[in-house]
């Protein structure tokens, strides 16, 4: 077959309104952190999470870092978190000299564990915070977790960068946690070219947050500090940019649905790939597809950087799966406890990858990938 498409990993789609509020940001010169267009972005995103406090960063990363400020969290602490999971979620965490509980991902969902990460919490005690991730186009259970974080005194930290636009039971992901993380990078849902958020219930914490994204200045006394603060701020620009996109929201949403069922439509009758399971148990769970995951069986005869050149050759642009924390080289002389075998969380590094999948991505690219997926794993 001919290579006649070069089609990315990901491309948002960039409107025409999205421009124009960003030159009207030029133009009126909101441009910094201090832009009144990020309160306006602030209000937005809560609106849109049906929430009251959202605190915009400059990315996902900046927004997990400043909440392990936020959190105090330090070398006395143990945190539990996931092992497949990118490594901003826990990278933070590291530096502060916490010691980190790893869980393995679960084998359905391909999120955290959560029956071990429960049985991790009720069996050590004195957890101070859990952190799970919503990989892909799936969620673990966010309302069991939280229960169980509440009756141990735990903290629940939900990394929801991934998961803008799913809910369960009419509850946007993201919300259920006492905190919430958004990324809002170039291949997200909605984006801001870089950007982030942190979700907080009350808002006292809302404010103190706040204040540490801006370098700790006192809110009474400019150059008074009185936190140790960083300059996390998410420019006027960025924010501008977040306002028109946050419009278009479910547009995207349901258009990444579409390319989902295509692809699934297409690629489902090959024994040598597994999708990711995006339904959850007696809930009513609309999910936000951000990339599209596919996990070779053994059938495939391939594994996932093999499959990823022959694709790459191809003119199809993919994307290996997270690597697992424990075996991260930069995190070997990290304060980590590995808590079972991490099977899964393995079987997932060495055989997945995602296609193409963005709101920028059309149809006609989407059937093009399927074409050579099966020319290649159909054979």
């Amino acid at each position: 077959m001919k290579n006649t498409l070069k089609v990315p990993v990901s491309r948002p789609r960039i409107l025409r309104r999205d421009i124009k509020s960003v030159v009207a940001a030029l133009k009126d010169l909101e441009l910094s952190g201090h832009s009144s267009r990020v309160s306006e972005f602030e209000e937005a995103l809560a609106s849109y999470l049906k929430i009251q406090y959202a605190v915009a960063v400059s990315s996902g990363t900046s927004a997990l870092d400043l909440l392990a400020d936020y959190l105090n969290i330090g070398p006395k602490d143990t945190i539990v978190a996931p092992s497949f999971t990118i490594i901003s979620t826990i990278s933070e965490i590291v530096r502060r000299g916490a010691r980190i509980n790893l869980i393995d991902a679960s084998a359905d969902t391909w999120c955290l564990n959560v029956s071990v990460a429960i049985s991790e919490i009720e069996s050590i005690g004195k957890v101070k915070a859990i952190y799970g991730t919503h990989i892909y186009n799936s969620v673990f259970d966010a309302e069991l977790l939280l229960r169980v974080a509440e009756e141990n005194n735990v903290i629940l930290v939900e990394d929801a960068a991934e998961a803008l636009g799913s809910s369960v039971n009419h509850q946007m992901m993201g919300t259920f946690g006492h905190f919430g993380i958004f990324s809002f990078y170039a291949n997200k849902l909605i984006t801001t070219g870089e950007g982030g958020a942190i979700i907080a219930k009350d808002e006292l914490a809302s404010k103190e947050i706040r204040q540490l994204r801006n370098l700790g200045f006192d809110p009474s006394q400019r150059f008074l500090h009185t936190k140790l603060g960083r300059n996390f701020r998410m420019a006027g620009l960025n924010a501008s940019l977040g306002i028109s996109q946050l419009k278009a929201a479910e547009k995207f949403r349901l258009h990444r649905s579409s390319l989902h069922q295509l692809y699934v439509s297409h690629l489902s009758a090959l024994p040598s790939i597994r999708f990711q399971n995006v339904s959850v148990k007696q809930a009513s769970f609309v999910p936000s597809f951000w990339v599209m995951p596919i996990l070779l069986e053994k059938e495939a005869g391939i594994d996932a950087k093999t499959f990823q050149e022959l694709l790459s050759k191809r003119g199809v642009e993919t994307r290996r799966f997270f690597c697992p924390m424990h075996l991260q080289p930069a995190l070997k002389n990290a304060n980590i406890r590995i808590v079972g075998d991490m099977k899964m969380s393995e079987t997932l590094w060495h055989g997945g990858l995602y296609l193409p999948m963005g709101s920028g991505i059309s149809k006609k690219e989407v059937e093009y990938v399927c074409e050579v997926v099966m020319s290649i794993l159909g054979s």
